[in-house]
């Protein structure tokens, strides 16, 4: 009869083990699984660039130059034949004014220029250029702003061409579309597209370095000064160059509109205008 006692209690004691260990197992489960899941960034997908319509607004904003210069035949030799050469470049309509219409551009286009010449991209203006007269340049930047007298614009032609959207360089985002305008090799007007690669660079041009930002969309000799805009069809930075050292694919150089709207403010006042 003891012993029957003896083994009830061992019994009992068993199963009360069992049910604590069970207890136990069933609220860890209940901890293990009931904790918040961290969660990833959302992701908000953005829509891919209405590329078309984009150029449709900002075409007639981009301008072609054909910039006459004397040059060296041997630039290594300062004694060699001069010649004249007509290099290709692009511009941006910054502002028009009662009696012009002021153009921005590279200091790097018209430094040097012997004549400048300028044409606008509505198919009513093709074959008529203008000539412009340069205001300032400033080589740190890279800028310079040109003018064309507004008496020598045919009235049909003034009423399709305007001043350029700008955007605000501080909410340019690594990643974010971007579109290229401009005179890629000199054959008019050219559309590429890409996306901003980085942000706050610094590309050293020898004695000082300039401020800029970079992107994938292809550039070709003719595209300096050209327009670089946003999905929405404003200017977030002027064209300035491509890398070339050796290895690099896709790595072009852009000023910050905002660098841009500073120096080309300093330049007017500078020239009195």
């Amino acid at each position: 009869m003891d012993e029957e006692k003896r083994n009830g209690k061992r019994f009992h004691g068993a199963v009360m083990a069992l049910i604590f260990m069970l207890t136990i197992f069933t609220w860890g489960q209940v901890l293990l699984f009931s904790r918040p899941t961290p969660k990833e960034p959302a992701v908000t997908p953005a829509a891919f660039p209405d590329i078309p319509a984009v150029v449709e607004k900002c075409m007639p904003s981009s301008v072609i130059f054909q910039v006459r210069k004397t040059v060296l035949s041997d630039p290594s030799d300062s004694d060699s034949e001069k010649m004249q050469v007509t290099e290709a470049a692009s511009g941006i309509i910054w502002e028009e004014r009662e009696d012009e219409l002021l153009i921005v551009t590279n200091n790097h286009v018209v430094e040097g220029a012997d004549s400048i010449r300028v044409r606008f991209s509505p198919e009513k203006a093709q074959g008529i250029l203008l000539t412009a007269e340069t205001l300032g340049r400033d080589q740190t930047a890279d800028i310079a702003v040109v003018s064309i007298e507004k008496s020598q614009i045919p009235e049909e032609i003034l009423p399709l061409v305007y001043p350029a959207v700008r955007g605000d360089a501080t909410s340019v985002r690594v990643g974010q579309w971007a579109i290229l305008i401009g005179n890629a090799l000199g054959e008019g007007q050219n559309v590429s597209f890409g996306i901003v690669s980085a942000v706050n660079r610094y590309l050293n041009n020898g004695a000082f370095q300039q401020e800029v930002f970079t992107s994938d969309a292809a550039i070709n000799n003719g595209n300096s000064g050209g327009m670089l805009l946003n999905q929405d069809g404003e200017v977030i930075g002027v064209t300035s160059s491509k890398s070339e050292k050796l290895g690099s694919e896709g790595m072009g150089y852009y000023v910050p509109i905002d660098t841009v709207t500073k120096t080309v403010a300093e330049l007017l006042s500078q020239a009195g205008r």
